[in-house]
């Protein structure tokens, strides 16, 4: 049998991640979550695709 990737999500380290959900936005993509108190963790979403942003 034959393993066969079907997606790739890649993690983005960045420096301030709401001003990082609001660049995102601007181009289209949607905040999919976030996780934190204040939040540090989260992803964007665009259609099936998906970005983690730390």
């Amino acid at each position: 049998m034959e393993w066969v990737a079907r997606g790739l999500t890649p993690i983005l380290n960045v420096s301030d991640i709401q001003e990082s959900f609001a660049w995102f936005e601007r181009l289209g993509w949607k905040k999919g979550w976030e996780w934190g108190d204040p939040p540090d963790f989260g992803g964007v979403t665009s259609g099936d695709c998906q970005i983690f942003l730390e």
